[in-house]
């Protein structure tokens, strides 16, 4: 289900009579939010909003320390291409919501993101972007999340196929059709 403060502030942003003009960085008028488990080890979705135009849903490995005040390296660059893609923010989900820096912390079988909730995020959202990288643990579950979007995106395809990871690629790189 959609968190109800995401719910809120998509619709308050809808309610404008034109695009929001931010500095995507430095200015305070962004709607920043998250959704995350009681304890804090899990983060379903973290979203920042700037302007009346749908946000873009990215879909990346497992949440690291961004949050409701803190944007990470991955999230300033997720930032960086949803403005560059005209879209009126961002919503990140991830394959796995338990946070970890490490890939590694995420032991041998973690818990799946509900693919119901994907699916329910991604009908507010102009367009998906796959961005998991080329992690081992990501095989199973991205294949399963691909084929719900079949008209997904990324920003590039590392060897094995997987999509490349925001944080890897240049600042120019463009969206192409994800293909698994």
């Amino acid at each position: 289900m959609i968190p109800t403060q995401l719910r809120s502030h998509l619709s308050l942003l809808g309610s404008a009579n034109g695009f929001i003009d931010m500095d995507l960085f430095a200015n305070p008028g962004i709607i920043k939010g998250a959704d995350f488990s009681k304890d804090k080890k899990q983060r379903f979705l973290l979203w920042r909003l700037w302007g009346i135009d749908q946000p873009l849903m990215w879909i990346c490995l497992n949440p690291s320390m961004a949050g409701v005040n803190h944007d990470d390296p991955t999230l300033k660059r997720i930032m960086g291409f949803s403005g560059k893609a005209k879209a009126g923010g961002c919503i990140v989900a991830n394959l796995f919501p338990m946070v970890s820096t490490d890939p590694k912390g995420l032991g041998d079988d973690p818990e799946h993101t509900n693919p119901g909730l994907l699916m329910e995020v991604s009908k507010l959202c102009k367009g998906v972007v796959f961005g998991w990288g080329a992690e081992p643990i990501a095989q199973e579950a991205g294949h399963i999340v691909s084929t719900l979007f079949p008209d997904g995106m990324c920003l590039g395809h590392n060897k094995d196929g997987s999509p490349k990871h925001p944080l890897y690629v240049p600042a120019s790189e463009d969206f192409r059709r994800y293909k698994a």
